[in-house]
């Protein structure tokens, strides 16, 4: 064997060809098994830290989720409970809370900002990731008012609910209240009493109510500054029924501090209705009276005999176009008279009184509105009988005809059984009128008549009682056998201060039945001349009788101062025309009577109506309006 030589440093080795190169086969096997075991190791490597990584990878996103805030789990663990009753308030930032009502309630939950500038917004949720909205408060821009919704347990399962409060505008803390209906409110129960304490958002009550009954719910502030509102919320048995403020059937709230709400509603079928309190002003306190009541809404033109209670509510809703109104009772002619009295008011809390007919026992009462001029929407009318009790006669009538000057009018209070029916009519300012109701020969009905409308001290006319009337005419009273020709007649003069629209009102005093003629006239030509001038006298007397019937005759005094050559009395009807030249002649000074048979020129009788009886000379004029009746 031959050892290498060295060359440049480097060892050369000579090896016979059959020994070399059986060491390169060699050579090559042993780099082949050395060059596999790097790769396996490398795979085993990355394999075990890839298991390692999804490890810790897991075990991160479980320790990141628990503190995400947009995840249910999360949203459920960090809701606070609400309490029946006890506020909770906190920043302005959204506040989410979870609570549990009780079964077969109603429950509220309200919220409002501490600062008088803060608006506050609040949502409820039927899941604790506040994706399944059920209502919200939608009194938007009521700079600290109270926001609230309400839900009925009735009709669905009182699990818990979830509720999301914030501040939208403004400034200050925003206080949450839950108010599970804990107290139920009996319909025709005296009155609960309760008190509204310091930080006190909203309360609701249940309370049972029949289909198609019409109700007066209202609550009346003894004492304390609280502003108080009302509202009445219907389900209608629905399941999940969740609504806020603006579903509300019935609401109330334009009062102010220390003063009650009244509302009227009607339920839609037999359930239990939500009534909502709140209190518009924070920090305050109340002592206050809640109660339900059914009430009777009056249909317009439709009377209805009521009795035997000592208290009943009503109420009336005017229809357009919105004009008078008259709503008026009569008592029953029994041998001691019942003393039932009319009461009006602006709304069903009682509050506000508009007009108060007490009249004597046994006598029609009514209050006149002009709901053109007074700015109701509904009447509350409440009758209070001090006894005895007995029964009455109640009608509401609107939309009264319109009664033309001197056209006549059939008035029929007895057919229908009607207390009383009324016509408008427009009137100058300054003119002389007469009204006239002239009952029909044989009839026996007890009339009267009142006039109702503007005068200086009440300019425009919006509410009024029989006390309130300008003038009328109530002299005759039943006729035991009938009226006969000319007698029973009621009749009255009246000068308006104002020009403008009026209401004529006749009623019958009792039920015999009153049917007659109705009309009114000026009783002075349109356009006539000027009176005579200072210092002189031309005067002519009312004719009398007037109204007369054919066959009759009228007769007029003429009062001269002195003597005239030349004087003239005619006859002339509406629009001037000359029905008549009675007397044309001298006259000496004093009086001087005249009579007219009702017949015109040509010697025919004058149809029925208003004329007009002249008198001049040369010093002047005097006119008196006359009636003729067929």
């Amino acid at each position: 064997m031959q050892y290498p030589e060295g060359r440049g440093g480097r060892i050369s080795y000579s090896l016979p060809p059959e020994e070399l190169e059986s060491w390169r086969k060699r050579t090559r096997s042993r780099h082949r098994h050395a060059s596999h075991l790097p790769r396996i190791f490398l795979f085993l490597v990355a394999g075990v830290l890839v298991i390692w990584l999804a490890i810790i990878l897991s075990a991160t996103l479980t320790t990141v989720s628990g503190d995400f805030p947009t995840l249910a789990v999360s949203d459920a663990d960090a809701a606070t409970t609400l309490t029946c009753g006890t506020p909770s308030c906190g920043t302005g930032a959204t506040q989410d809370f979870s609570y549990s009502p009780p079964a077969n309630s109603w429950a509220v939950v309200a919220a409002r900002s501490t600062a008088t500038n803060g608006d506050a917004r609040l949502c409820l949720y039927a899941d604790a990731a506040y994706t399944q909205q059920r209502a919200c408060s939608d009194a938007t821009s009521l700079f600290g008012g109270v926001e609230f919704a309400v839900m009925d347990f009735h009709h669905s399962p009182a699990v818990t609910n979830y509720a999301r409060t914030d501040r939208i505008t403004g400034s200050g803390e925003v206080c949450t209240q839950l108010d599970c209906g804990a107290t139920t409110i009996v319909t025709n129960a005296p009155p609960v009493t309760l008190s509204w304490t310091t930080g006190n958002l909203v309360r609701v009550f249940n309370v049972p109510v029949s289909g198609g009954q019409a109700y007066r719910a209202d609550i009346v502030v003894t004492s304390g500054t609280a502003d108080l509102g009302l509202a009445v919320f219907d389900s209608q048995s629905q399941a999940n029924y969740a609504a806020g403020r603006t579903s509300a059937i019935a609401l109330a709230d334009r009062r102010g501090n220390g003063q009650g709400e009244g509302v009227y509603f009607q339920a839609a079928g037999d359930d239990t209705v939500g009534l909502v309190l709140w209190a518009n002003n924070a920090a305050t306190t109340a002592s206050f009276r809640i109660e339900v009541r059914t009430a009777t809404r009056i249909q317009p033109n439709d009377p209805v005999n009521y009795g035997g209670t000592a208290q009943k509510d009503f109420f009336t809703v005017p229809s357009a176009p919105r004009s008078w109104t008259v709503l008026s009772l009569r008592p029953s002619p029994i041998a001691s008279p019942p003393d039932a009295d009319l009461r009006l008011y602006d709304s069903p809390d009682y509050l506000g009184l508009l007009g108060k007919s007490s009249a004597e026992p046994g006598v029609v009462d009514f209050v006149i509105a002009n709901y053109a001029t007074a700015p109701q929407d509904t009447g509350a009318a409440l009758m209070i009988s001090l006894g005895p009790l007995g029964t009455y006669k109640l009608e509401w009538t609107e939309h009264p005809e319109t009664l033309l000057s001197g056209v006549n009018d059939t008035l029929d209070l007895g057919t229908l059984g009607h207390v009383g029916s009324g016509r408008v009519v427009s009137l100058l300012a300054g003119v002389q009128y007469q009204f006239v109701f002239d009952p029909e020969d044989g009839s026996r009905g007890d009339a009267a008549l009142g006039l109702y409308g503007p005068r200086l001290g009440k300019p425009v006319f919006t509410y009024g009682t029989r006390a309130d009337s300008i003038a009328g005419s109530d002299v005759f009273g039943e006729s035991a056998t009938g009226w006969s020709a000319g007698d029973g007649i009621e009749t009255f003069f009246v000068t308006p201060d104002l020009t403008g629209e009026y209401l004529l009102y006749a009623y019958q005093k009792r039920a015999q039945g009153v049917i007659g003629d109705l009309h009114f006239f000026p009783t002075s030509l349109v356009g006539a001349p000027p009176g005579p001038p200072p210092g002189t006298r031309v005067a002519l007397a009312t004719p009398w009788p007037s109204p007369a019937r054919a066959g009759s005759t009228i007769h007029l005094r003429c009062d001269l101062v002195s003597a005239e050559g030349q004087v003239q009395l005619t006859i002339h009807d509406v629009r001037g025309r000359t029905v008549r030249r009675l007397f044309d002649g001298a006259l000496p000074g004093g009086a001087t009577v005249l009579s007219w048979d009702g017949r015109d020129g040509a010697g025919f009788q004058v149809a029925p109506g208003l004329y007009f009886a002249r008198l001049r000379t040369a010093r002047g004029q005097a006119t008196q309006p006359l009636i003729w009746l067929r």
